[in-house]
């Protein structure tokens, strides 16, 4: 008993002393926020959101407005400021979201990545796959995959497979569980005080707000206990989870209604409540659906895995609605390709096989040709001429080039090629940015075009929101603008191949600079 004891003191120590070694590895304020980890985090926030007025104001004045924010953190004055609240609504399931202002989101994602991140992973359990890098969705079926083939190898199809879900998961959180967890992990008291604002930005002392980064980091790291207690107290290898949503693998020799009982105490005693509804336990002759897809363990011991019926079923009216949207002008055969094959791709991940084929079957009687065709559709093979317009020195799909202007390339289903090396797709920004259509040899003429058009109409002085009225109101430049986007012009993959006339009549109507 004294020798175990021992032990046990001594593992505490140790764990104590990994503890205090990686808060003092985190630093102080002038270790997390360093301005080169601001300004690439207010970098990664504008990705995917360029399009709004926001973003575009937030980016324009990147510069100083990370060194302001990093002014404010340092004297201890930063305030996270008040969210923007909406729902969404996905496949009949509605979901409230708390969206931060973008300046917020520049120090969500230093703290994160810089400060919880480091300190809550290390006591994660290895099937944790939610929000972290390396991990995911697939992840965690992957993981369910393995464990499933590990308990075949040692019991076979005996024994049964708990499936949990919590309710409300995030708006149930207690806040004092978590200042209880910040006070242990966060030693320095001017970085726990920042995740204290984050958290207590939701009133009543319960909840997280859904769609901020650092609640996404609290709350993967916030069953930890329950994992620990899984693996190590009731000694269940095979078990994981994604987020809410648990698998745990019971051997035949276990009683599993009461080892449900006993992870549902566990999981009240931190404060979750567990979704009776959705929470089950299931032989492992009978399939089960866990992260939206259908697992079998089969007699031999194969791992069947099946994705979302229901999937196929949007798929068949997608493929259907492209037609009309294909014979209406609204949807280009290239956005076609990349609908339809994404489509497919998520299918061929499982071992769907009819219903992969099903659909190919249904594409080809709906366009009269089969997916695979959908790149060389437009062209019929015939190759596409393009010139670099400017310098073109960045990293494309092959790797690192540096391609001089005026250097002649080649586009052939769907990519830009520079002899043998592959830069990037032909609907891509960069080869929207530096490369031009060359077939009628203005291909020079044309990228300066586009480039002189683009950069007036960048310009903020006080002729910025008369170039763009003049946008709007003339009928010459309405098929060059992106139908999916209502209420704001974005230029469309027509526009930087357009014939030369109609590109010098857009740069006479804003005002650019005359192009030789």
């Amino acid at each position: 008993m004294s020798r175990r004891k021992g032990r046990y003191e001594r593992r505490k120590t140790r764990r104590e002393e990994n503890r205090l070694r990686r808060a003092a590895a985190v630093g102080g304020l002038h270790d997390v926020f360093g301005y080169d980890d601001m300004y690439k985090a207010g970098k990664k926030c504008c990705n995917g959101v360029r399009w709004k007025n926001s973003t575009q104001r937030f980016e324009m004045h990147l510069f100083s407005g990370t060194a302001r924010r990093r002014r404010l953190l340092l004297e201890r004055k930063w305030i996270p400021g008040a969210y923007v609240h909406f729902t969404i609504s996905e496949r009949g399931k509605t979901r409230p979201i708390d969206a931060p202002r973008i300046q917020d989101r520049q120090v969500h994602k230093v703290y994160t990545k810089k400060v919880l991140l480091p300190l809550y992973r290390p006591e994660m359990i290895y099937n944790n796959g939610a929000s972290l890098e390396g991990k995911g969705f697939e992840f965690s079926k992957r993981m369910l995959k393995e464990d499933l083939r590990r308990h075949f190898r040692r019991y076979g199809r005996d024994g049964n497979v708990i499936l949990i879900d919590f309710k409300q998961f995030f708006p149930s959180v207690s806040h004092e569980e978590i200042f209880k967890r910040h006070e242990k992990l966060l030693l320095n008291p001017d970085i726990r005080k920042i995740g204290d604002d984050v958290v207590n930005t939701v009133s009543g002392g319960v909840g997280l707000p859904l769609g901020v980064e650092p609640s996404q980091a609290e709350m993967i790291a916030f069953p930890p206990a329950l994992d620990n207690f899984i693996k190590c107290q009731l000694s269940i290898k095979c078990a994981g989870h994604y987020m809410d949503d648990y698998y745990v693998i019971v051997p035949p020799d276990r009683d599993a209604k009461e080892i449900m009982a006993l992870i549902v105490a566990k999981a009240e005693s931190l404060k979750l409540t567990v979704s009776k509804s959705k929470s089950r336990i299931v032989p492992l002759t009978k399939p089960f659906r866990y992260c939206k897809a259908k697992f079998i363990l089969t007699e031999t011991g194969r791992v069947v895995m099946n994705g979302n019926r229901d999937g196929v079923k949007r798929a068949r009216r997608k493929i259907k609605a492209f037609r009309t949207k294909i014979q209406n002008g609204e949807m280009s055969y290239d956005d076609l390709w990349t609908s339809v094959n994404g489509m497919l791709a998520y299918f061929e991940s499982y071992d769907d096989h009819n219903r992969v084929l099903r659909l190919r079957r249904l594409f080809y009687s709906v366009f009269g040709f089969s997916p695979e065709r959908i790149e060389n559709f437009r062209e019929r093979g015939k190759r596409m001429k393009y010139v670099v317009h400017r310098r073109f020195k960045d990293k494309a799909i092959c790797g690192e080039v540096n391609l001089p202007a005026m250097t002649m390339c080649e586009e052939a289903n769907g990519y830009i090629f520079h002899g043998d090396k592959l830069l990037c797709v032909v609907t891509s920004e960069n080869a929207h940015q530096f490369f031009a259509r060359d077939d009628d040899g203005a291909g020079m003429l044309r990228g300066k075009l586009t480039q002189a058009i683009q950069k007036t109409l960048a310009k903020r002085d006080a002729n910025y929101q008369n170039r763009w009225d003049k946008v709007w109101e003339d009928p010459t430049c309405q098929p060059y603008k992106r139908i999916e986007y209502a209420d704001f012009w974005l230029w469309n993959h027509d526009f930087f191949n357009a014939d030369i006339d109609t590109l010098r009549h857009i740069a006479k109507l804003v005002g650019a600079k005359e192009v030789a």
